[in-house]
Parts: C-alpha cells; structure tokens; sequence
C-alpha cells in the first residue's frame, strides 16, 4: 500500500487523506505521517463517490476482457490500461483529467486493450525475426502503458507478441498467464491496426460461447463425463483396426502360466541350438550368423576388430544368462515338487507336533500356516 501511494503521489505531497477507515489505508498514512481523515462506519453515503466510482472502473475493465477476448485472469493489465484511458479521455468540460494534473494533454496515442498492433521490439529482447528482410514491425496485441512515479508517462507502451498467444488458454477460467505473456515488451513505436481488431476475440468465443468449444475445454480439464471421440469403424474385417497381422497386439492370458510354458517359450524344442565359433563352448545367439570356421577375430583378436569383439561379449554374456536362468528353473522345480510332497505327508500321516516343528524348520515354512 505504501508503494503504491508512493508511485501515485510521486515527488508532489499529500496535504491530507481520506478512507473509510481501512486498516491498510490507516498504515500506510502512518508510515508516510500524513494527517487522514475516515468516514463513518455503515454510513455508504459518506463514501458514495468512491464506491461509485471503483464500480464504474470494475464494470469498465470487465467489458474492456470480454472485447478483447482475454479471460479475467489478465485483469491487473487492463485494468490498468483502462484506468489510463479514462484519465486521458476528454470529458465534459473538455478537459481531461490528465490535463488537470499534468498541465497538458496526453501526447501519446489512445489504444485499446486488446486491440491488435505491430510494434518494435527492443534489443535487450529475443527478436521473432532475426532475417535482415523480416519486416520491422511484428504484430502483437496491446497491454497498455508504461507510467513512472507521479502517474508521468515515459514514452513507452507495453505490449505482447502475438506468437506468445498461441500457447495461451482463452476460456474464462483460466487460471494465470503463462511465463511469456507475464511480462509484455516495452517498445516506443506501436502503430494501430486499422479498422480495428481484436485478434483473440474469435479465439475466444469459439471456446466460451460455442458448443463444440465447450465440450473440447471439458476433454482438456479432465471431465471425466467427457469421453474420447471413439476411434474410427474398419470394415475390411481384419483385426486390430485393419493393421497387419505383426502389428496387431497380443492379448496376454490370464493365468499364470507353468514352468513348462514358460521353459517351451524361452528354450523351443524343434530349434536346434548352435554353438558359437571354435573355443567358445556356449550357445550361439539365434540371430548371429557364423561363417563357417569362424570369423578371424575370435580366435587371432587382430588390431581394429574391437567392435566385433564386443559384440562377441554381448552373445557369451547372453547365453551365459539364459544358461543360468534354466538352471535355476530346473532347482526351483524340484524345490516345489519336495515342499508338495512334504507337505503331502503331513497331512496323511498327521505327525506329532514336535516332529513337525522339525520339518517344518528344514523347509523354512511357519508351523501356524501349516496347523491352518
């Protein structure tokens, strides 16, 4: 509050305040030891002027967002922007506001928010066109003027690139802008599009007052009532939505399958299974073609056949894997059938407690599961 008093009054000085008693009104003329004087409480007509006026601006900005095509959540730059061209517009007696304080009309031009531009952007700046022919000018939507400290214009306007816009969400419940259109160019030179225009407001109300625009807002916030468009009928007859038999996806099955299965899978019995190349005494990998006597770099290893050798590692390292994993297939085998048949003869010849404790205890199983 007290910064933004500041940058109102700027070098002039406040003689005295008045508020309807406001706490932060109240610290702020304290912190600036300025005398203020506070209307009644409950009393609205001692501060008509105020209320009418603040909702005059609210009710201003409001129609400024909708012309524009913007979603409110842009509302601290039109305000703005609206709360200057209020100051600047001549009123009754012909005189703007702005002369009134300053002296003199405002020289700079009266744009709308929203409305479309080209400006030039600075160079402290990323250009959107770098190529020496590119225009000097690119198009870019209004966001209002630059203002120093004791409301003095400093000869710039602020203003968004129109390619920030595309990445921008026009329903009105969006919640922020995103990062690019935070902070508008500042730039000298803008020149009004004639006859006016307003470039998101299309945009704008195809998403907001259209069918079709609604029911795309609802698909992207996750409506869950919202459901994908179905995808589209195949009438050849194939499967998989007329995709090739090898794109189709498989269906998994729902049970489990047995060691078996998974033994026939892994290790299929009608492929022979081919030894790699002479001194190498482990399986060759299915895909590796192995010239007859082998190829020279596995058993000279000459200069310059490092990648062959590695690929060489890669197959040993392979089959010396799945060699492993039957292996240990074949005892987790055996270590089932041995629990079955365990617990088998527990159950039949029903053993005293004592004696299973110390069978139980030798396969690792607990004797409360097994009295279960």
């Amino acid at each position: 509050m007290i910064q933004a008093v500041k940058q109102f009054t700027g070098r002039r000085k406040i003689r005295e305040a008045y508020s309807d008693d406001a706490p932060q009104f109240d610290k702020a003329m304290k912190a600036l030891k300025t005398p203020m004087d506070t209307s009644l409480a409950g009393k609205t007509k001692h501060n008509s002027l105020a209320e009418r006026t603040n909702q005059f601006v609210l009710v201003a900005t409001t129609t400024c967002l909708l012309e524009a095509g913007t979603p409110p959540c842009f509302w601290m730059y039109a305000i703005k922007c609206v709360s200057h061209l209020l100051n600047i517009e001549p009123n009754d007696e012909e005189v703007s506001s702005w002369c009134k304080l300053h002296g003199e009309e405002f020289k700079g031009k009266m744009i709308p928010f929203g409305a479309l531009v080209y400006f030039k952007p600075s160079g402290s700046r990323e250009r959107e066109q770098q190529h020496k022919v590119d225009p000097m000018g690119i198009p870019g939507v209004f966001a209002g003027y630059s203002l120093g400290p004791g409301l003095h214009w400093s000869r710039k306007y602020r203003v968004w690139a129109l390619c920030d816009w595309t990445k921008q969400s026009l329903a009105y419940d969006a919640e922020k802008p995103i990062a690019k259109l935070r902070t508008p160019h500042y730039t000298e030179r803008v020149e009004l599009k004639e006859p006016l225009e307003f470039p998101c407001k299309a945009e704008y109300e195809k998403i907001n007052v259209t069918i079709e625009g609604l029911k795309v807002k609802d698909r992207l916030d996750g409506n869950s009532e919202m459901l994908p468009p179905p995808p589209p009928e195949d009438d050849d007859g194939r499967d998989g939505g007329g995709l090739p038999s090898s794109k189709v996806p498989q269906e998994k099955p729902d049970r489990e399958l047995s060691l078996d299965e998974i033994d026939a899978e892994l290790f299929p019995e009608d492929s022979s299974v081919r030894m790699g190349p002479p001194g190498i005494d482990k399986p060759a990998h299915p895909d590796l073609e192995i010239p007859e006597g082998g190829p020279e770099h596995y058993s000279v290893g000459k200069a310059g056949d490092a990648a062959a050798v590695v690929h060489a590692q890669a197959v040993l390292m392979t089959s010396n894997m799945l060699h492993k994993w039957k292996v240990r297939r074949a005892e987790y085998s055996e270590h089932r059938d041995l629990c079955s048949f365990v617990r088998k003869q527990l159950k039949d010849v029903k053993l005293s407690l004592d004696l299973r404790d110390d069978i139980w205890e030798i396969g690792g199983y607990n004797v409360a599961s097994a009295d279960q």
